[in-house]
């Protein structure tokens, strides 16, 4: 089931978010692009636990972040990665 997103995002900032996104997997995953935002991390992508884990840990360090997945809904696209990206981003603003 697809995450949803709490936070409304324009195209430019979603695309802007994927570009990172697609940056990282080529640069830290060794899966350089380019990736649409319905790549599947794992079907598509190959990333197995060890590469979800170093995916998102490369993600986390680049946004300045914490990923708050929900442990039984995992993002399975780069589409759900960006929302999640977006809401702990939204988040953070509201923190400062």
């Amino acid at each position: 089931m697809p995450l949803k997103s709490a936070v409304a995002l324009s195209p430019e900032a979603l695309n802007h978010i994927h570009e990172d996104l697609v940056r990282i997997l080529g640069e830290h995953c060794d899966r350089p692009g380019p990736w649409q935002p319905s790549t599947r991390l794992q079907a598509d992508l190959g990333l197995d636990s060890m590469g979800l884990l170093n995916f998102a840990l490369e993600v986390e360090n680049h946004f300045q972040i914490f990923l708050n997945e929900p442990p039984d809904q995992p993002p399975s696209t780069l589409l759900e990665v960006a929302h999640l990206v977006a809401e702990a981003v939204e988040g953070n603003r509201e923190i400062v």
